[in-house]
């Protein structure tokens, strides 16, 4: 008998003009590779094509590539790679929480998630966005050892009222540098931080 472990099986996806509903839920221990043959390799079911056709892999439990996902009481921790790969489309997260992992959520492209009253923890960083726009409110922030909260750039994403891990809120150099809490990356909008764990 062997223990299970991140990468057991492979993921979970939601294609373009799909329609899911994860509830009640636990998805854990995935975030595997299938052979792709000699011209790739071994790679993961959830990825997208660069230029000059080459997959860039995305090691994650749920795998959003233009679904409308709605996930709610939900569990996903110890996946390999992301919690939820939100390559786009969009995802409503409430009610849940997201652990262990390199990015508890990646967002990637033009899209659109809303996360509420959930937690998004022990990861390198809780939430990381390349594009698109997110709001997320009445959540808990914390235990990321990178940041909290990562955008990389414009437009900036409405972060308020969450709990950072700290009363002083996130630590920003430029707005909040005496925050202790996780950080939280330029265009985030963290203001009226709580100074309370909603979701202990």
């Amino acid at each position: 008998t062997t223990s299970p472990a991140p990468a057991d099986w492979q993921t979970i996806i939601f294609e373009k003009g799909s329609a899911g509903t994860i509830s009640n839920t636990t998805v854990s221990y995935s975030g595997g590779s299938y052979y792709r043959g000699p011209a790739y390799g071994y790679g993961s079911y959830c990825y997208f094509i660069l230029g000059g056709g080459y997959p860039q892999n995305h090691y994650t439990g749920l795998c959003n590539q233009g679904g409308n996902l709605n996930i709610s009481y939900s569990n996903i921790f110890n996946n390999k790679g992301e919690g939820i790969h939100q390559g786009s489309g969009t995802l409503t997260f409430n009610h849940s929480t997201t652990t262990n992992h390199t990015y508890g959520i990646y967002q990637r492209d033009s899209n659109q998630s809303t996360i509420t009253n959930s937690i998004l923890s022990n990861a390198t960083y809780g939430f990381f966005q390349e594009k698109g726009t997110t709001t997320i409110s009445n959540s808990s922030i914390r235990q990321n050892i990178g940041a909290g909260f990562y955008q990389s750039g414009a437009p900036t994403t409405t972060a308020q009222y969450n709990w950072w891990g700290d009363a002083t809120g996130p630590y920003n150099a430029k707005y909040n540098p005496g925050g202790l809490g996780n950080p939280a990356s330029d265009y985030v909008d963290f203001s009226n931080w709580l100074n309370y764990d909603p979701n202990p």
